[in-house]
Parts: structure tokens; C-alpha cells; sequence
């Protein structure tokens, strides 16, 4: 449930870096005068860098993804990538944010009692979904909140249907990065990480990671995650 923040630095003597700072609340950021009350310290060490450095290859770039979980770990290693070829410091920024908005997070939900109990999801909403086997699929909005996508009925064949619902969202002949995350069900992970790459045909980059425990502590164990950044 936490956003990542991004700080792209460049020092003129090596090639720029990119380096993550934080991970703040998954929720529109403040100004950074705000940054106080939702930022570690080096996140707000970086908000309030100079604005005005000496030159052009010493500066600070605080960087929203508008993401969450693996989906933004693959903006951060395009960052990374981009930094390892040398790429100036504006160049980097310019398309990790270009990135930014062809990445996104998907989140299909096993269990809602997990959200009840930490006071994100109300109880009626579990009461009905569970009396209609419906599992909600959530994603990460463009202004970087977490909505619903849609839903999968039924308790079995979560995986093929999470395949399903992407191929109806998604041209699969396209390039694609993606990163398939998974709540403490690592079989359902590879399953949907061999389904995906059998369905997306042009995959640049695709690895299965378990999720962490800011997201697994209200999204419950068998929730499954697909990170997807289209490369254009």
C-alpha cells in the first residue's frame, strides 16, 4: 500500500543515478511543503533540494511513479537502465515520466477480510462479494490511487482469469515489460507468470517476485499482482 518516490540525482563527474529514496502512502503527495508529515528524511532532503543548482549536472528530481508494488519497480529499473547508458540527468526524467504513463499495476484480491480488518475495505462490501464469489481486481489510477478495474467470479481458475481479464485490456502482440508479483502463493505466481509469457508475445522482461509485506498486510495471502509497462 505504500507509493514509491524516486529521486533521479546526477553528479558531474559520473553518470547520472537513479536512486530510490521512499516509499510513501499510496495517495496523491503533497506539495513538498507538506512532505513532512507522510516522508522518511531522505525523501524530504530531496524535496526541498535546491532548486537552483550551480549547474546543470548537479541536481535533485523528485519523481512520483503514480505507482505501487512491482509495477513500480519496473519504472525504477528503466531509470536504472537509463542511467547505466549514460543518459543525462533531463533525459533521464524525461522518460522515466513518459514511462510513468505507459505503467501500471493490476491486483487481483483473494480474500477481502484482510482489507476489512485493516480498516481499508467496509465489512458489507466482503459480506457481498463473498456471497457472490466475487474477487475485485484494483489498479493504480493515473493520478496514482488505487481503483477498481474490474472482477473475477468464482474461486477457482484465478489465474486463468486474471490472463483473461489482461487480454481484454491489453494488445498482446505489443512490447511489454511486465513483473508478476504474488502474496504468499508462489505455485499461483509461476502459473501466471508462464501464462502471461505464453499469451504476451513480444516480452522484453518478465520476473516473479514476492510481494512485501506493506501490500500482502491488507491485500491477504493468494493475492496476485501484474505489473505492466508497455515500451514505446
Amino acid at each position: 500500500d505504500g507509493r514509491m518516490i524516486c529521486s533521479l540525482t546526477s553528479n558531474p563527474l559520473e553518470a547520472p543515478q537513479a536512486i530510490v529514496l521512499s516509499v510513501a502512502p499510496l495517495s496523491v503527495l503533497p506539495p513538498p511543503a507538506a512532505v513532512a508529515s507522510v516522508a522518511p528524511p531522505a525523501v524530504k532532503l530531496a524535496a526541498v533540494a535546491d532548486p537552483d543548482p550551480p549547474n546543470d549536472e548537479s541536481s535533485v528530481t523528485v519523481v512520483d511513479s503514480l505507482n505501487v508494488s512491482v509495477s513500480q519497480g519496473l519504472i525504477v529499473t528503466y531509470a536504472a537502465e537509463l542511467a547505466k547508458q549514460g543518459k543525462k540527468h533531463d533525459e533521464i526524467v524525461s522518460h522515466v515520466n513518459n514511462a510513468i504513463k505507459n505503467t501500471t499495476v493490476y491486483a487481483c484480491i483473494k480474500d477481502l477480510s484482510y482489507g476489512v480488518k485493516g480498516g481499508r475495505v467496509p465489512s458489507t462490501v466482503k459480506l457481498f462479494a463473498d456471497l457472490f464469489q466475487i474477487r475485485p481486481i484494483l489498479y493504480a489510477s493515473s493520478e496514482g490511487k488505487l481503483e477498481k478495474a474490474g472482477a473475477v467470479f468464482g474461486k477457482s481458475n484465478i489465474v486463468k482469469k486474471m490472463i483473461n481479464f489482461m487480454i481484454k485490456k491489453y494488445d498482446t502482440k505489443k512490447a511489454y515489460r511486465i513483473s508478476v508479483g504474488h502474496c504468499n502463493s508462489p505455485k499461483n505466481g509461476v502459473m501466471l507468470l508462464e501464462g502471461l509469457k505464453k499469451t504476451f508475445i513480444n516480452l522484453k522482461f518478465i520476473e516473479l517476485y514476492q510481494v512485501g509485506s506493506a501490500i500482502g498486510v491488507h491485500a491477504g495471502p493468494g493475492t496476485l499482482v501484474i505489473g505492466i509497462q508497455e515500451i514505446k
